[in-house]
C-alpha cells in the first residue's frame, strides 16, 4: 500500500533548540500554572473516542488522569507511555519555574515550540504543551498513532479520535473547512464542493464523505484536511479519484499522488497532470479526444466540428497524422495540427477549381486563410457580374469603383481611389457618395465643396443599392445613375 508523506507524523520535520527570552519564559510558565491549577484540564488533553472498545487507549487515559492530581502528576515523567511521560515532564517544568531552552519543530504546517526536558519524544511533548492549539495538540498522540494505528481529529469545535482507525464524521470535516475560512466552499446533501468549473477530482474520506474539488478552486483542500488529521496512513483514510478519461485508465501515478498529498502540487496542477497522463494513454491506444470525450473513429470525431463534406476531405489527413487530443470543439485547433504537413493538400481539395500553383499556406489561423480564399472567389464572381459599358469618363470611374468594391472590399477600394480626389467635381461627388454608403466618412470633408457634397448625398442612395446587389440586375442599377452622372 502506498504511504504518501503528508500528515504530521509522516512529513519531513526539523528540530532544533534555541533560548527563550525571559518574558516568553515567564508567559510559558504562567500558562502551565493556569492549566495544572484545574485538575479537570487534564482530561481535555485526551480526545473523545468515537468507538466503543474495551481496550480503547483514549478511555484508559481518561480514567487514569481522572484519578491523579497535584504533585503526583509529576511522577508520570517516569512512565514508559510517551503521552503520560510528556504530561509528567511538563508538570515538572512548571514546578521548576524554569524553561530557558526551547525546542522548535519545523513542519510543513508551521513551527511549534516546546520546553525540552527528559527523554520524552519531542513531538509528544510539543503536543501536550500546546494543548490550546487545534493543530498541535494532536501531536500528543503522534507516538500512539504510529504504534497502535489510532487516528486523531482536531478542529475548532471537535477533538475526537478512533482507536479502530475509523474516519471522522461529516460535521467534523465541515468544521475544519469553515475554521480555515475557505471562500469557494459549497455543500449539499451528497458532497462538499470546492470551486465551480474545469475538470475535478473526488476526495473520499473513509468511503463515506465525498469532497469534489474543481480545477478552478483556490483552496488548498488536502493541506486543510491534513492539518486537522493525525492518521497512520493517509491513503487508508483519504482516497482520490479523478474521473477524467477513467474509462481509458483509472491510474493515478504515484509521483503525482505523493506530490499532491505532501503539498508540492496544487489541486489544479495535480488534476492537469493526471489528465495529461491519461490523454497520453488514450492516444497510445489510437483514440481521438475532444473535450474529454473519446472517439474510436476519425469520422465520428470530425463530425463534431465539421459538416459532412469537410469531414470527408479531412478524414484521410487525420488518419495519416494519427490520434489527436483537443480540449474544445475548435475546427481551427484541429486544422492548426494538420496544417504544417497537409495544409496545401487540404486547400487544393477545398478549392479544386483554383490554379493549384496559386495556393499557398501561411503561418497563422488556417480558418482565416480558407475564408480569405473563399472571399476572393466570391468577390471575383461578383465583380464579373458588372458588364455595363461606361457612358462617360466619370461613369467609367464609377463602374471601376463598383468592381473594386466587389473585389477587394470598401476600405481598400476607398484607399485606392482617394488619390484621385480633386480630379473632377463629379468624381469628388462620386467618391463622397461611396464614403457615405460605406459609413466611411472621414474628417476630410473640407476637401469637398458644398455642391459636391449635396450631389454626393443624392448619389449615395443609388450606390447603396448597387453595392448590395449580387446578381445581373446590378447592371440595370448602374445605368440608372445616368440621371446624375454625366
Amino acid at each position: 500500500m502506498l504511504k504518501p508523506s503528508g500528515c504530521l507524523t509522516q512529513s519531513k520535520i526539523e528540530m532544533k533548540l534555541k533560548y527563550r527570552s525571559k518574558e516568553k519564559e515567564s508567559e510559558f510558565i504562567q500558562k502551565l500554572q493556569d492549566f495544572f491549577s484545574k485538575p479537570d484540564n487534564l482530561l481535555s488533553l485526551v480526545p473523545d473516542c468515537m468507538d466503543n472498545s474495551i481496550l480503547c487507549p483514549f478511555d484508559s487515559y481518561k480514567k487514569k488522569l481522572s484519578r491523579i492530581s497535584g504533585p503526583a502528576i509529576g511522577k508520570l515523567s517516569g512512565s514508559a507511555d510517551q503521552f503520560l511521560s510528556a504530561i509528567g515532564e511538563t508538570y515538572r517544568v512548571m514546578e521548576s519555574e524554569s524553561a530557558p531552552i526551547m525546542g522548535l519543530i519545523s513542519t510543513p504546517y508551521g513551527n511549534v515550540d516546546y520546553a525540552k526536558r527528559g527523554s520524552t519524544d519531542p513531538m509528544v511533548l510539543a503536543g501536550v504543551q500546546n494543548f490550546s492549539s487545534t493543530v498541535w495538540r494532536m501531536l500528543s498522540f503522534s507516538s500512539l498513532v504510529q504504534t497502535k494505528k489510532v487516528s486523531v481529529y482536531s478542529s475548532e469545535h471537535y477533538y475526537i479520535a478512533s482507536c479502530k482507525g475509523n474516519p471522522p464524521p461529516r460535521e467534523f470535516i465541515l468544521d475544519a473547512f469553515q475554521s480555515e475560512k475557505t471562500d469557494d466552499l459549497s455543500v449539499n446533501e451528497e458532497e462538499i464542493i470546492f470551486g465551480t468549473s474545469g475538470d475535478y477530482m473526488n476526495l473520499n474520506i473513509g468511503n463515506q464523505i465525498q469532497i469534489k474539488v474543481y480545477q478552478d478552486s483556490k483552496s488548498n483542500v488536502i493541506r486543510i484536511l491534513l492539518r486537522h488529521m493525525l492518521v497512520p496512513d493517509i491513503s487508508r483514510t483519504i482516497s482520490i479519484q479523478v474521473p477524467f478519461l477513467e474509462d481509458v485508465s483509472s491510474e493515478i501515478p504515484a509521483q503525482y499522488l505523493n506530490q499532491y498529498l505532501s503539498g508540492q502540487l496544487e489541486a489544479r496542477n495535480f488534476i492537469r497532470n493526471v489528465s495529461e497522463y491519461r490523454k497520453k494513454i488514450a492516444l497510445s491506444k489510437g483514440l481521438y479526444l475532444l473535450e474529454g470525450m473519446v472517439f474510436n473513429s476519425t469520422s465520428a470525431f470530425l463530425g463534431e466540428m465539421f459538416d459532412p463534406e469537410e469531414s470527408k476531405i479531412l478524414e484521410k489527413y487525420l488518419e495519416q497524422n494519427g490520434p489527436v487530443s483537443i480540449d474544445t470543439k475548435s475546427a481551427r485547433k484541429l486544422l492548426e495540427i494538420l496544417w504544417p504537413k497537409y495544409g496545401k493538400d487540404i486547400l487544393s481539395e477545398y478549392f479544386p477549381d483554383i490554379d493549384q500553383n496559386s495556393l499557398k499556406t501561411q503561418a497563422g489561423d488556417p480558418l482565416k486563410q480558407i475564408e480569405m480564399i473563399r472571399r476572393k472567389i466570391d468577390q471575383s464572381k461578383a465583380s464579373s457580374l458588372v458588364a455595363v459599358e461606361p457612358w462617360s469618363s466619370d461613369s467609367a470611374m464609377l463602374i471601376d469603383m463598383v468592381r473594386d468594391y466587389l473585389s477587394v472590399g470598401g476600405s481598400e477600394m476607398l484607399r485606392k481611389w482617394e488619390k484621385l480626389v480633386g480630379q473632377s467635381s463629379m468624381f469628388n461627388s462620386i467618391y463622397y457618395a461611396f464614403t457615405i454608403s460605406l459609413n466611411e466618412r472621414t474628417n476630410q470633408q473640407w476637401r469637398f465643396s458644398s455642391e459636391q457634397m449635396m450631389l454626393g448625398e443624392k448619389l449615395a442612395e443609388g450606390i447603396r443599392d448597387i453595392i448590395a446587389t449580387r446578381d445581373a440586375s446590378i447592371n440595370e442599377k448602374i445605368l440608372r445613375m445616368k440621371q446624375l452622372v454625366r
